[in-house]
């Protein structure tokens, strides 16, 4: 990591990251690992912004709030290893950011005019009124019927016993992998 790292007494204070990390990739891995991202979030204090792709769900509940209670952002969805319908995705923000937002919400011209292409007032948390009021009211029923059907998966694979969704788990990160591997030897 020091030896990527910018030269601090020639960069601009103000510019900002986004770093996207993958968290339990189809391989099963973390790239770019925890401990770099982490390292790197205390090196760039207050100029770093981390989203946590999350979207293969293979991390337990207890690793997304720990990414959150460190001000990361996750990213999660309903669909991809759990099968259902694609596009049910969810974007969590940790306390810090939302107040970001609804801060920003509250300034003339704060909130982009196209963000209500995109969101209702139904996609937000109660915790931002703010942000809630400049948007539609017209229910997004598309994402509502993509998450009911995702969640129904999600449940049924919960409800099998652990040893089994492990097994699930560990055989499709092991075919994933073994089929890189036939495409891509050096990975």
């Amino acid at each position: 990591i020091e030896s990527k790292q910018p030269d601090t007494t020639t960069t601009n204070n103000d510019a900002q990251v986004l770093l996207h990390a993958i968290a339990g990739s189809k391989t099963g891995m973390h790239q770019p690992p925890l401990t770099v991202v982490d390292t790197l979030a205390k090196e760039l204090d207050g100029n770093l912004t981390v989203i946590i792709d999350a979207c293969q769900l293979r991390v337990t509940p207890e690793y997304i709030r720990a990414q959150l209670a460190k001000g990361y952002v996750v990213l999660l969805t309903g669909s991809k290893f759990y099968g259902g319908p694609p596009f049910a995705g969810a974007c969590l923000l940790p306390e810090v950011r939302t107040k970001e937002m609804e801060a920003l919400a509250s300034t003339d011209g704060g909130i982009p005019s196209g963000l209500s292409a995109y969101f209702t007032r139904d996609d937000m948390p109660h915790c931002m009124p703010l942000l809630r009021s400049a948007l539609s009211e017209t229910p997004n029923a598309g994402l509502a019927l993509r998450w009911a059907t995702a969640l129904h998966c999600m449940e049924r694979y919960h409800l099998l016993p652990s040893f089994m969704t492990n097994r699930v788990a560990k055989r499709w990160v092991s075919r994933v992998r073994n089929l890189v591997e036939g495409f891509y030897p050096a990975v």
